[in-house]
């Protein structure tokens, strides 16, 4: 990974590093994939001319990736798009920077403009998630606010530094 400008770094859950460039502007068009261990170069993958700004993978290699339009897409292993959605609908400022994928399926993307975002990994279900003082109401697209409200804290804790999620689930 020499005489390359990373954008974004990913251990998937297939246990290999991704390492998405070049930054700037457009950025994030490429993906190198390496042995985190050994560092022995496995491919090279290409998502086009877009404003690709992060990615996550999952266990069988299909990487998610965002961009500055909107978009949420699924692509299979060596690049190729399977689907994609777009949030803009959903939230005004639909810059997205960052996805990151749990373990159980749940992507959790953020906006430019400090939005928080959830999918599951079939790209269905986009939902907001709305901050309030204390925890996080989910919007889904269409409006409502399901019950109960996501905890952020547990009730006797207080916030020391940034957002920690406690106890979520989608």
């Amino acid at each position: 990974a020499s005489n390359i400008d990373p954008i974004d770094l990913n251990i998937g859950l297939d246990g290999l590093l991704y390492i998405q460039y070049p930054g700037g502007f457009p950025a994030g068009r490429a993906l190198d994939v390496y042995d985190p261990i050994t560092l022995s170069f496995i491919r090279t993958t290409g998502f086009g001319f877009t404003d690709h700004r992060s990615i996550a993978v999952n266990s069988a290699g299909e990487i998610f990736v965002v961009d500055f339009e909107g978009n949420l897409q699924k692509r299979d292993p060596f690049g190729g798009l399977l689907s994609q959605v777009n949030v803009c609908g959903i939230v005004t400022d639909c810059r997205i920077r960052d996805v990151d994928l749990s373990p159980d399926g749940t992507l959790v993307m953020g906006t430019a403009g400090g939005r928080v975002l959830l999918a599951d990994s079939n790209l269905s279900n986009v939902q907001l998630l709305a901050p309030t003082r204390r925890s996080l109401i989910k919007r889904s697209s269409t409006g409502q606010r399901p019950n109960p409200a996501v905890s952020l804290y547990p009730k006797d804790a207080r916030p020391t530094r940034g957002l920690r999620l406690h106890n979520w689930s989608a």
